[in-house]
């Protein structure tokens, strides 16, 4: 009896450990995750100090390290051109697809632009159908997770199954990505936008400005147009236009709330004694604070072209894109760039509309009339385009006279004519006092006599007598 108690008495034992070790299998990880958040907010602020510390240090050489290494994964839109099947037109929806995907799974952003590298890549190397597109976006998405996110946010091959709507199976999956990493020859690693935005904005930044920049880095990656940019040159243009659009908006003098930088500080009854910057100090660190590589400002160099490709682009977003940035996390950022083009379209009316007007024809302007049967009276400019007194005029375009103009330039030629000496009355008689030998008679010169019945030719006569 003993014996059977104690067996007995050992598997209640063993069922109590099972059901024991199974509660807390099944139990939730937030719980779990939130137990190990609960960290000294100190060791918090002083590891965030080092870290901007060793940030500034090393700023100058990640970025000499990272242009070194931005040519060496970019992908080749020509090859792309060649595809027989894929067009760019399908392009924009499977970014799309991969931005909706990376927002639900919350993964981090160097992996979006990963992925979108990895897809370009392999599309540039082997010929890719119709229905697998799809597929290769979904597969480098997984790739670009795995290199770039927490082992718990790399998303699990039943959760792209679903994400597909079951139209692939699990090996498919598995057989795509080892296609893919073949191909680029294991080199997953690529310097994108989004490496350079981090080191340009840094840590301190603005959240509004570093949601501006990452929008318009976004936006670049649905274009054709900037294949033909480094990601250095693109990110560096972001960080400029965002800081130009922040300067000019709204948001400047009214910054939304920012969030403490503590974590579970309000699981502590003693906060640091000395605190990181406040919520008002990071308010106003606006764009100063950043650091824009330097770059030419002529129209020719790319970077200047690449700032008006992004100003044509950042106003037609997607629908995904949109409904991403339009949320509270992001500080709607469409709205910001609304009123930015709103009000650069109100300055550049103004700056038209504030031009000097054309001058009026004036008669001792060297401008040529056509005959006075012409109603219309079109005003043919001069070649030198210059007005009376050296100026130089404006173009002015023809113009139809209004009936009282034409009635004032009547009566103004006639009162001329009225004012004309009778030039009929007049003879040309070489005079003999200035006639010279050897001087031919057109270059004589013209001596009027008064006519014998004029009033002088009779006083003369008269004086003569």
């Amino acid at each position: 009896m003993n014996k059977q108690q104690s067996c007995t008495s050992l598997k209640s034992k063993s069922q109590q450990m099972q059901q024991q070790q199974q509660q807390q299998q099944q139990q939730p990880q937030q719980t779990r995750s939130h137990k190990r958040q609960r960290v000294d907010p100190r060791l918090a602020y002083y590891e965030a100090k080092a870290f901007e510390v060793t940030e500034d240090e090393y700023r100058t050489d990640q970025i000499f390290n990272l242009k070194a290494k931005e040519l060496d994964s970019l992908p080749n839109a020509a090859m792309i051109d060649m595809q027989p099947e894929i067009e760019w037109y399908m392009r924009p929806f499977l970014l799309d697809f991969i931005l909706d995907t990376h927002y639900t799974l919350r993964l981090s952003p160097s992996t979006l632009f990963l992925a979108v590298n990895l897809v370009d890549r392999y599309c540039s190397r082997r010929i890719v159908s119709k229905k697998h597109y799809q597929l290769v976006g979904c597969t480098a998405l997984w790739i670009a997770a795995k290199f770039e996110d927490k082992k718990s946010h790399i998303p699990q091959l039943n959760d792209l199954i679903g994400i597909c709507c079951d139209l692939y199976e699990d090996v498919m999956f598995v057989q795509m990505e080892g296609h893919i990493l073949n191909t680029i020859e294991w080199q997953v690693s690529h310097a994108s936008v989004e490496s350079f935005l981090q080191l340009l904005l840094g840590s301190k930044c603005n959240p509004v400005l570093s949601s501006i920049a990452h929008y318009l880095a976004e936006v670049s990656m649905y274009h054709k147009d900037f294949f033909s940019f480094r990601p250095s040159v693109i990110a560096n243009c972001c960080v400029a236009l965002a800081s130009h659009i922040l300067s000019h908006s709204d948001s400047q003098q009214q910054p939304p709330v920012v969030a403490s930088s503590y974590s579970g500080m309000h699981d502590f009854d003693t906060p640091p004694t000395t605190p990181p910057h406040s919520q008002q100090q990071q308010q106003h660190q606006l764009p100063q604070n950043i650091s824009v590589l330097p770059f030419s400002s002529s129209p020719a160099s790319p970077e200047f072209q690449c700032i008006s490709l992004l100003q044509s682009h950042m106003a037609n977003p997607t629908n995904s894109l949109q409904r991403k940035y339009m949320k509270s996390a992001y500080h709607q950022i469409p709205r910001i760039i609304a009123y930015y083009l709103a009000l650069r379209s109100k300055m550049l009316a103004f700056m038209s509309s504030a031009l000097p007007p054309s001058p009026l024809p004036s008669r001792s302007s060297s401008v040529v009339y056509e005959s006075e049967e012409s109603q219309n009276c079109d005003l043919v400019p001069p070649s030198s385009q210059n007005v009376a007194g050296g100026a130089v005029g404006y173009m002015t375009p023809p113009r139809t006279p209004s009936p009282e103009e034409q009635q004032q330039e009547q009566q103004e030629q006639q009162q001329q004519q009225e004012q004309k000496p009778d030039q009929e009355m007049y003879e040309a008689v070489p005079s003999p006092r200035t006639t010279n030998v050897g001087v031919s008679a057109a270059q004589m010169p013209m001596v009027h006599q008064p006519h014998p019945h004029h009033a002088s030719y009779s006083a003369s006569m008269m004086t003569v007598s």
